[in-house]
């Protein structure tokens, strides 16, 4: 374990805000020399003023976008700006996965009762994905994983995707013309009753 740092300028101090950047919360950042964006915090050229002023010399973004900079202005007033360069496809699929299987198994509702000491199982249980029919819209990166991973749940997979990507039949799904949607959902026998 290091008690010391030798040198000084490896020293990082982190302080962590949980509020959006904004004009009333940037004075927080005063003294600091980088500061790390959270996705939804704006960094407008009249954002990156102030921040300059305080001192800021660095941005660092937790995501692979960059629209939330101004980077023009970033570039002007010698604001150094670091991004993650790309976020693993298949890390996004299957987390992708894991919400349609949350959702599914309505996990969030199961939790929510067990906080409360509600064990009931009722209303909980969902249904299998095997030799049930999924849709993926997009088959970039992303989307061929989550094909590949709803294929090995045993789904059949239509894909649609404005322009045809290499692999996607390869990979157990079937393209289909798309030209809207609907969602038609099946009743439960009290949804029924209740509309009768």
């Amino acid at each position: 374990m290091i008690d010391e740092f030798p040198d000084e300028e490896l020293y990082i101090d982190i302080v962590f805000v949980e509020a959006p950047l904004s004009d009333s919360t940037a004075m927080l950042a005063s003294g600091a020399r980088a500061l790390c964006l959270f996705v939804t915090d704006r960094a407008e050229a009249s954002m990156l003023r102030v921040l300059h002023a305080y001192g800021v010399e660095q941005l660092t973004l937790r995501y692979a976008g960059r629209s939330t900079v101004d980077r023009e202005k970033a570039f002007e007033l010698g604001l150094r700006v670091a991004r993650v360069p790309i976020h693993s496809p298949t890390s996004i699929a299957e987390y992708a996965v894991t919400l349609m299987l949350t959702l599914n198994s309505k996990v969030h509702v199961a939790a929510n009762r067990v906080r409360d000491g509600n064990f009931s199982l009722l209303g909980l249980v969902g249904f299998d994905l095997a030799d049930n029919t999924a849709g993926v819209l997009s088959t970039g990166q992303v989307g061929l994983r989550v094909i590949r991973i709803l294929r090995a749940f045993g789904c059949t997979v239509v894909a649609y995707d404005a322009v045809g990507v290499a692999g996607v039949e390869d990979a157990g799904a079937r393209y289909v013309t798309f030209g809207g949607a609907a969602a038609h959902v099946r009743y439960s026998r009290a949804a029924r009753a209740a509309r009768a």
